[in-house]
């Protein structure tokens, strides 16, 4: 007999136990029930636990925090991973247009240079008349192009914005040589010079153009 106060056995033949004097109850060893283990135990407290006001507040605060935290290092995760792959696909499609668009770039570089070297004609001719160099467009006769965006600035330099793919902007510099000979140099902004030869200094600014030689106004 097992004693059901402190589970002491018992002789079968035993009315009271032996170690507590309890009257014992006729309840085999085989009708006894197995205490729990100590998972099943911890998981029955820890319920109990979260149950309690305390505890099911707790829980609350926890779980409104993962609902607005995981999702957000979810997509912070998705994003990190996505991020060089979106890049690439940018950039190849940003390549790709720009690709495309350079024959009508060049073709509208190739226009503004023809109006620039036509000035530059008229100018040369007006210096052979006059012994001095024009100091605005309006000084020449003759205007053989057809640009409006053509202008000159108080340094002599020829300046033209060119409409293309992305705003650029043609420069055409003089400078007087070692020999008092006329010189022009050319300078192109907004235009990508590795994608195709224009023939001009690829440039940021009008104040990154070097200074080379005289000014025509100073000979």
């Amino acid at each position: 007999m097992i004693c059901q106060k402190c589970h002491t056995p018992n002789i079968e033949e035993a009315i009271r136990c032996a170690s507590c004097g309890i009257a014992l109850k006729i309840i085999t060893v085989r009708s006894v029930k197995p205490e729990p283990s100590f998972f099943i135990r911890w998981l029955k407290a820890f319920i109990g636990n979260i149950l309690r006001p305390k505890g099911l507040k707790l829980w609350v605060i926890i779980g409104c925090t993962l609902i607005f935290l995981v999702p957000a290092l979810i997509g912070t995760f998705f994003a990190f991973i996505a991020k060089p792959y979106l890049l690439e696909q940018h950039t190849a499609s940003s390549s790709s247009k720009n690709t495309a668009s350079v024959p009508h770039d060049l073709n509208l570089i190739e226009q503004s240079r023809h109006d620039l070297t036509a000035i530059k004609s008229e100018i040369a001719g007006y210096y052979a008349i006059h012994h001095r160099y024009p100091r605005s467009l309006s000084e020449l006769k003759n205007k053989p192009w057809q640009n409006d965006q053509i202008s000159m600035n108080g340094k002599g330099y020829l300046i033209t914005d060119i409409q293309g793919s992305q705003p650029m902007t043609m420069i055409f510099v003089p400078f007087l040589n070692q020999h008092k000979q006329l010189v022009w140099d050319c300078y192109l902004s907004g235009f990508d010079s590795s994608l195709a030869d224009t023939g001009c200094v690829e440039m940021s600014q009008i104040q990154d153009i070097p200074i080379k030689g005289v000014s025509i106004y100073k000979n």
